[in-house]
């Protein structure tokens, strides 16, 4: 792509210029030490897809910055802007970066500064359907205390390893945060509001105003999760607060502090510095241990108030407080262990009144767990662990004869022989959900337990792209060295280790890889690594270095989990987590449809998800119902998880039915998609009961002369699928020639697949499918049916591929391409229009567009146009005659200063016939 070196120098363009002259996807390089001053009365637009690179200095191994934005600029008309290695910095009281509608603004290794204290604008607002992508950016303040915030309005906001100092507002936002930190002490680090959804990993948030009464994280009729993170410690005040039907989720998390209020909380091994206050009529589910530290003796750690609920797997206090648990006004606290770190749980205090309870069933502990506790469960050890493990046959196999080798090296070592040359670096290979990451931990402490590994006690480091590559030069090196020595005597475990290949100028990545083979060859016997990803990508990784292929000689195969086995999951997390299904074949068998019709093949992650969705239905039930009976899930708990994301006629939308039977002629054709629809859901509901049926594709062939409402039909379709639970999404995806081929080899399929990935669980309607392929000399059309042929077969239930086009070509078509003709089994006919209906869809299109005309001589004009015309391209003429008679009718009104726009006259009709 095209450079503009931009800068003060004579060979250098003007910023200007250089935007004037520049192209969509081009470049522009800033020069070392360029300053950029804009207005301060007008924001600086940018309406173009464009990249500002800039220059960074370095000394004594530090970057520094060379290039400074100031002012206010604005991205319009959907464009698409990059900038990196850039300063940006506010004017007084003004907006630093407005993001308008459909554009994106990515950032990557830039400082935003800013100059006052406070500022009445927003320094970044980001506008409806906009995107913002932050890597590698921080945040300069003049001070601690200054009021600066960014407003995200149904938008986009992505942000990875970043430091944020300002307030994120949201409504109806989308946000993805990972390895960041948000700090606000104006008021709260975020402020999440009117349907946003939140997802964080490996986050923390510091902030919140006590003399406002601002928490650090307020959140209102919105989602937020959490996993791996800190909610971070203060003085005194909130650190999240969630209300307004808001639900949030927080894995292996510490937090101040927590208050939610008409809302689902939903914890997972999460640790409180404070306390808990949950009320009124909120349901908490505590999954494993919820940890208590009592940091503050004044505070209530446990607080439940007005009809609010927790059900917790492990509850463990540092302390004995006055007040350990309170529940008042119908509450109810069911905990299956309670435990006191310093002694019995017996010395705990807890308090309901009349109105509220405490479960009886609980076992009461010390933090040492269910140690001398007759009724505690065995704990496994880890290869038993490892074989209780639903599925993976193959694995458990070649982990045993890991072991074995292992252990016959002890063998051969007792009799005083040297062991055999043993390498334990492996290659895990799978589709998400597999256990890949469950099994290097259980298959590390084995190895461990039987001395293959020489740490004194057992490591297991898990790293991604970003723990090892560092935007900063000659810093991965010393980055993924450190993970190494973190990790030696034990286990690293490099998750999706083919994304450092990074196919970037910089070659981070293939630093990252070389330093990892020189530390597997110096140190061989001290630290065994696990590179694990999808399979496809992970065979392709170990391409980019022949060291790798030679140096990872344990290759395992995560298979993908049967439907059986992901029942066998479900059930097994339930029951962990003393839940009761209450009839477990109806389970089973709602589980095995959905998971066979999902589009998500993501294996356990998915069958926890919609484990995850039954209990938040169970939680809304009995909250509703003020049930007690809290832990039983029934049929009508998995129905209404089964009816999230399925069509709901809400009395507004035309039915599709009522649409298809409105258009004109084709009677034919209805009558073939009422035998198709029904046949398609009798097959469906068999299959709901438990019925055998055999596989059926609903691929079609719409074969009709030009004009004969293929398309139409097409959409209507698609609309009675997805209303029937027929397919997964309402979509109809409309290509042609042209959308899938490629203008070298290789590519086609590339783009093929794009649009097929696209149309996954809706419609993909082709067009023309005939002109596909040009002749048998045409492998570019080869090339896109073969991708076609392969992803029907690969998704025969997931998706619906309709071919339209002329009867005389498809036939030839077809005969051409075997495979083609027995994957699609169904062929509507579109019979020509009669004169009668031509003159009928005309008469429909004027009458939508308000005109008036005399009905009988536009039919009689219609009909006897249409018998002396060559061009019988049914809804195609008409659309076309009536543009002619309105162009006519156009010409009369001006030229008589008519003031009537709405009358087609007999003049107008004697025009087209003169014509």
């Amino acid at each position: 792509m095209p450079t503009y070196q931009v800068g003060y120098d004579e060979n250098t363009w003007e910023f200007n210029d250089a935007i004037g002259a520049a192209n969509p996807g081009d470049v522009l390089e800033i020069q070392k030490n360029y300053f950029l001053n804009f207005s301060t009365d007008t924001a600086y637009e940018i309406n173009k897809n464009l990249t500002f690179l800039g220059l960074l200095d370095e000394e004594d191994g530090e970057s520094f910055f060379t290039n400074k934005f100031q002012g206010t600029i604005s991205l319009d008309y959907g464009a698409s802007v990059v900038f990196e290695n850039i300063w940006f910095t506010n004017l007084k009281d003004t907006t630093l970066m407005i993001i308008h509608e459909n554009c994106s603004a990515t950032f990557k290794n830039c400082v935003f500064e800013c100059t006052e204290e406070d500022n009445e604008n927003y320094l970044i607002y980001a506008k409806e359907g906009s995107f913002l992508t932050f890597e590698q950016c921080k945040t300069s303040f003049v001070s601690d205390s200054g009021n600066q915030s960014i407003y995200l309005q149904n938008s986009s906001f992505t942000a990875k390893d970043s430091f944020f100092q300002f307030r994120i507002i949201t409504e109806g936002a989308e946000l993805k945060l990972s390895n960041t930190i948000c700090e606000n002490y104006f008021g709260n680090a975020l402020y999440l509001q009117k349907n946003t959804g939140f997802e964080a990993e490996n986050c923390q948030f510091y902030g919140g105003n006590l003399l406002k009464s601002y928490p650090m994280i307020w959140v209102e009729d919105s989602y937020f999760r959490l996993e791996m993170g800190i909610i971070g410690k203060m003085k005194r005040g909130q650190g999240l607060y969630a209300g307004d039907k808001s639900e949030v989720s927080l894995t292996n998390v510490t937090a101040h502090s927590l208050d939610v209020r008409k809302s689902i909380c939903l914890l997972e091994d999460c640790k409180i510095m404070d306390s808990v206050f949950l009320g009124p009529f909120t349901y908490c589910y505590a999954q494993t241990v919820l940890s208590f530290l009592c940091e503050s003796e004044s505070s209530i750690p446990l607080r439940l108030y007005n009809g609010s609920t927790i059900f917790a797997d492990q509850v463990l206090f540092e302390k004995a407080l006055d007040v350990n648990i309170e529940a008042t006004a119908s509450s109810l606290v069911h905990v299956c262990e309670l435990m006191y770190a310093n002694g019995s749980s017996s010395e705990l205090t807890i308090q309901t009144d009349e109105f509220s309870k405490m479960s009886a069933d609980v076992r009461h502990t010390t933090a040492a767990g269910a140690e001398g506790n007759e009724n505690a469960a065995k704990e496994l050890d880890s290869y038993e662990e490892l074989q209780n493990l639903v599925g993976l046959e193959a694995v458990k196999k070649e982990i045993d004869t890991l072991i074995g080798m292992v252990d016959y090296n002890k063998q051969r070592v007792s009799r005083g022989e040297p062991p055999q040359q043993l390498v334990l670096h492996s290659l895990f290979m799978g589709n998400p959900g597999t256990g890949k990451t469950t099994v290097a931990r259980l298959m590390g402490k084995i190895l461990f337990e039987r001395g293959a590994l020489f740490g004194d006690t057992f490591k297991f480091v898990e790293v991604s792209e970003s723990d090892l590559l560092s935007g900063y030069v000659n810093q991965t090196t010393t980055q993924t060295l450190a993970k190494l020595e973190e990790a030696r005597g034990g286990v690293l475990f490099i998750d999706e280790a083919y994304s450092l290949d990074k196919k970037s100028t910089n070659d981070t990545g293939k630093e990252a890889i070389t330093t990892i083979l020189k530390y597997m060859e110096d140190h061989k016997n001290e630290i065994m690594i696990i590179f694990a990803g999808y399979t496809k990508e992970m065979e392709q990784f170990l391409q980019i270095n022949p060291g790798l292929t030679s140096r990872v000689p344990n290759r395992l195969n995560f298979e993908d989990y049967t439907p059986e086995q992901i029942v066998q999951m479900g059930i097994k997390g339930l029951q962990k987590n003393s839940y009761e299904i209450a009839d477990v074949e109806y389970y089973t068998r709602k589980v095995t449809l959905e998971y066979n019709r999902s589009l998500d093949r993501s294996n356990a992650r998915w069958i926890r998800n919609f484990n995850e969705k039954i209990i938040k239905q169970l939680i809304a039930r009995v909250i509703a119902e003020k049930s007690e009976e809290i832990s039983l899930i029934t049929n009508a708990d998995i129905d209404a998880v089964l009816e999230i994301g399925k069509y709901q006629d809400n009395g507004t939308k035309k039915d599709a039915w009522e649409e298809l039977h409105q258009l004109i002629g084709l009677h034919k054709v209805k009558e073939q998609v009422e035998d198709f629809i029904a046949q398609a859901e009798m097959n469906r509901k068999r299959e709901q009961e438990g019925f055998a049926t055999s596989v059926a594709t609903l691929h079609s062939l719409f074969l009709g002369n030009p004009g004969t409402g293929k398309t139409t039909v097409a959409r209507i379709v698609a609309e009675l699928l997805y209303q029937k639970g027929l397919i997964a999404t309402n979509k109809l995806i409309e290509v042609s020639r042209g959308d899938l081929i490629g203008g070298y080899q290789g590519q086609t399929a590339i783009k093929t697949r794009e649009h097929l990935q696209v149309a996954l669980g809706g419609v993909l309607f082709i067009d023309e499918a005939y002109s596909l392929k040009h002749g048998s000399s045409d492998n570019f059309g080869q090339e896109a049916i073969d991708e076609i042929l392969k992803f029907m077969e690969d998704h025969r239930q997931d998706m619906v591929v309709i071919f339209a086009g002329y009867h005389k070509e498809m036939a030839e078509f077809l005969e051409s391409n075997s495979g083609l003709k027995s994957r699609v089994p169904t062929t509507f006919d579109f019979e020509d229009y009669s004169p009668d209906e031509i003159a009928q869809i005309g008469e429909f299109i004027l009458q939508g567009q308000g005109y008036q005309y005399d009905a009988e001589s536009y039919r009689a004009a219609v009909k006897e146009a249409y018998a002396v015309t060559d061009d019988h391209s049914n809804g195609r003429w008409i659309r076309n005659f009536n543009q002619k008679l309105l162009a006519h009718m156009s010409r009369r009104v001006t030229k008589d200063e008519s003031s009537d726009f709405n009358t087609i006259t007999s003049e107008d009709l004697e025009k087209m016939r003169e014509a």
